[in-house]
């Protein structure tokens, strides 16, 4: 006979809560150890963005650096991680990626990180495009 003390009680139910509750909050401070976070935190800043680590993103050399386009590029990505080159994707590939970094700036509404209008959106992914890596590379 299986033991279900946990069944048909109020008491049970709020101790079986309480259990998976500490269990999931003590496993997240795990991982934000293991990730090198160091506690709960530490982990949500770092998957928020709220301190966004320093890049080497000045090393970066773009291309047409006076450019809108690399101008933009390098104000709103800059914001959760360091400038990508153009060449690290084709030009089919960067309208696919921009939208994709797009949807992520959405899900940060309220935490200060800024998207770009219709317009500098287009500028940008013109911009990738036309420094885009060749394909086969």
């Amino acid at each position: 006979m299986k033991m279900q003390w946990y069944r048909g009680t109020i008491i049970g139910r709020w101790a079986l809560l309480t259990v998976v509750v500490i269990g999931v909050s003590v496993q997240a401070d795990a991982m934000g150890m293991i990730m090198g976070h160091g506690d709960m935190q530490g982990m949500m800043e770092g998957v928020m963005m709220v301190n966004p680590p320093t890049s080497d993103d000045e090393t970066v050399v773009l291309p047409e650096p006076q450019s809108d386009g690399a101008q933009l590029l390098r104000h709103y990505c800059s914001q959760c991680h360091a400038v990508p080159a153009p060449t690290r994707h084709t030009a089919t590939a960067w309208p696919k990626v921009f939208h994709r970094m797009e949807g992520h700036m959405r899900a940060k509404v309220g935490t200060g990180v800024e998207r770009p209008s219709v317009t500098e959106g287009d500028k940008i992914i013109q911009y990738l495009q036309r420094h885009a890596a060749e394909v086969g590379n």
